[in-house]
């Protein structure tokens, strides 16, 4: 829609162009020929001229109109697509609307089902195929590239935190339609330009008209900030053929140091994020065995005093300490137990 209204104002513009001229060459003969009548003092001449600069007027004054029109089409194809984005993003995920939920009531499951999306691994994977003129530098035998060239073929895995790396190459190590042959930690093991990441060397069988074969893949797993260095880094390569200067080498470490500080801030926001989310399921499934044992009580206990374990239930519950919320659960669970000893005799 908006590339149809683009070309529409494209070819609109251009037709307005061509107007005018016409329009100024119209008038200049209109001017002409009414400065010979004006001479010559012809009446009929004059009439038609007069009605012929009128039609000039007339449109000169729809084109101004036609050009108010597509200006105001040209706003409301803006605000269209505006309106658009924004109710495209609404009915995808209304993130305000949802923590403002869990701000008017105290629901751990749905501050779970908010968060645990955004902690778990997601996985990007985008499948590169060698430099053809690295391959063919090479010189390899086309039934040997197999064996000897590793990195022909292979998947690049980024996660959101650092913590996942290690978590996804367990999975990959787990799988049994591959075998690891070798790991690069280059995370721990930082190489000298600032490179982090972490590699497994795999095989895998693959099927082929002469029979089942055997080829090495690579697997490299980094974060989103690692491989958003490792794609400068890798381009500067290309320019540089090989050989970066020392003062870009070393801007290059320092936004490598840069981003593995980020890396775990945001390992730190996370742990923060889960012991919030453990913090509340502690405290939603205590203060429910707190409540179903003053709802018993009331069926067995004397109501005033019941009452009174309510209100004390309450004081604690406002302070938002768990840990005095479980050891009021605790002598709760006690007195309840008491009750129900009572009851049995």
């Amino acid at each position: 829609g908006t590339v149809a209204v683009d070309e529409f104002m494209e070819s609109t513009s251009k037709w307005f162009e061509e107007e005018r001229k016409s329009f100024t060459k119209s008038r200049e003969l209109v001017d002409k020929a009414a400065a010979r009548m004006d001479r010559s003092s012809g009446g009929k001449a004059v009439r038609d001229i007069t009605r012929l600069e009128t039609l000039l007027k007339q449109a000169i004054d729809n084109h101004s109109r036609l050009i108010k029109a597509s200006a105001e089409l040209s706003r409301f194809a803006d605000e269209m697509v505006s309106r658009k984005k924004m109710q495209i993003l609404r009915n995808t995920f209304d993130f305000e609307e949802a923590l403002s939920s869990l701000e008017r009531v105290d629901k751990p499951d749905r501050l779970a089902a908010l968060i645990s999306p955004l902690l778990t691994p997601k996985c990007e994977k985008s499948f590169q195929i060698s430099m053809i003129d690295s391959i063919v530098l090479k010189k390899i035998n086309q039934d040997d590239m197999a064996e000897k060239v590793e990195d022909i073929a292979g998947i690049r895995i980024t996660c959101q935190f650092v913590e996942d790396i290690d978590r996804v190459a367990e999975l990959i190590k787990e799988r049994k339609d591959m075998e690891v042959l070798q790991e690069k930690d280059y995370i721990r093991n930082i190489k000298d330009s600032g490179y982090r990441s972490y590699h497994l060397i795999i095989s895998y069988t693959v099927h082929t008209a002469n029979g089942p074969k055997t080829l090495p893949a690579e697997i490299q797993i980094r974060t989103i900030g690692m491989n958003f260095w490792a794609t400068i880094e890798h381009s500067l390569q290309y320019k540089y053929k090989g050989s970066i200067p020392e003062h870009v080498q070393q801007k290059l470490s320092s936004a490598s140091s840069a981003i593995d500080g980020i890396d775990h801030v945001l390992s730190e926001v996370r742990d923060e994020i889960m012991d919030a989310q453990v913090y509340h399921l502690r405290k939603e499934h205590t203060v429910k065995d707190i409540l179903n044992n003053i709802q018993n009580l009331y069926k067995v206990a004397n109501r005033r005093e019941v009452s009174k374990i309510q209100d004390e239930f309450y004081r604690i519950y406002l302070l938002d300490d768990l840990a005095k919320l479980q050891h009021f659960s605790k002598q709760l669970d006690i007195i309840s137990e008491g009750y129900r000893a009572q009851s049995l005799n």
